[in-house]
């Protein structure tokens, strides 16, 4: 669908997902001039039962040519940042599940794993579309 209409159809999901995102929290990572990553801290609208508000890395990437130069480890801590100084008190990260280089850089950062648990895609897909779409 394109780069712009993939971005715009992303973060116009984020009230169905009961999300809030403070445009002002976005980041882009310029190298040399050149963009070479992005990331998204959120809020979820729903806070727990404590009253704990909670966050997330809603969606973070470096280009394929800048991977494994530091740039996901510098998102990564600067989206914490942003979100600890929001008031969050609970941060989540989480990635699929064969992204093995993201879940290095959560668990060399200090991140724990839950559970293995199925999602919904966005723009609602379901798992069984991507089958559709493979083939």
């Amino acid at each position: 669908m394109g780069p712009t209409t993939a971005a715009r159809t992303l973060l116009e999901s984020a009230p169905k997902w009961q999300v809030s995102r403070e445009v002002d929290w976005w980041r882009l990572l310029f190298y040399l001039g050149v963009p070479v990553g992005f990331v998204l801290p959120i809020t979820f609208d729903v806070m727990e039962q404590s009253g704990v508000l909670q966050g997330s890395i809603f969606h973070t990437g470096v280009i394929p040519d800048a991977r494994g130069k530091g740039f996901g480890r510098l998102l990564l801590r600067e989206s914490v940042r942003i979100l600890v100084d929001g008031g969050v008190q609970r941060i989540y990260c989480d990635t699929d599940e064969t992204n093995v280089p993201m879940i290095h850089l959560f668990e060399s950062e200090g991140w724990g794993r839950l559970p293995i648990r199925e999602v919904p895609l966005p723009f609602g897909f379901t798992p069984g579309d991507m089958k559709k779409i493979k083939s």
